[in-house]
């Protein structure tokens, strides 16, 4: 086999695999983004909205986690290919982000109310 030939199906490859993820990271911000507004769009008057609202705060923190996965795979997977400084700032960024949804979720406790 020609090695340019070669060369060209491993990048393609590489390519596919790369826009995959990046199609991936885009969706699961997407909903990130929507689970928090949603969250934060409840104001607790009730157990179900205070049920409701967390569910919503474990459904982003479930994004957080899947987008850190991804991107730890990728540091991983393209080692060399990718700037991982960048991408190491994003999974410290949002594991920061899962602290705060963790201390959101907790400082709600004292809104629920007594059934």
């Amino acid at each position: 086999i020609d090695h340019d030939f070669y060369v060209e199906i491993i990048n393609e490859k590489y390519r596919i695999v790369l826009n995959n993820i990046r199609f991936f990271l885009i969706n699961e911000t997407r909903a990130l983004h929507n689970k928090l507004v949603l969250a934060n769009s409840i104001y607790i008057t009730n157990l179900l909205e205070y049920e409701q609202r967390r569910l919503y705060q474990d459904e982003a923190l479930g994004h957080c986690t899947n987008i850190v996965v991804e991107l730890q795979y990728l540091i991983r997977k393209f080692k060399g290919l990718v700037n991982v400084n960048k991408y190491s700032d994003l999974i410290d960024i949002l594991e920061n982000e899962q602290s705060r949804i963790k201390g959101w979720s907790q400082s709600d406790i004292k809104l629920k109310p007594k059934q």
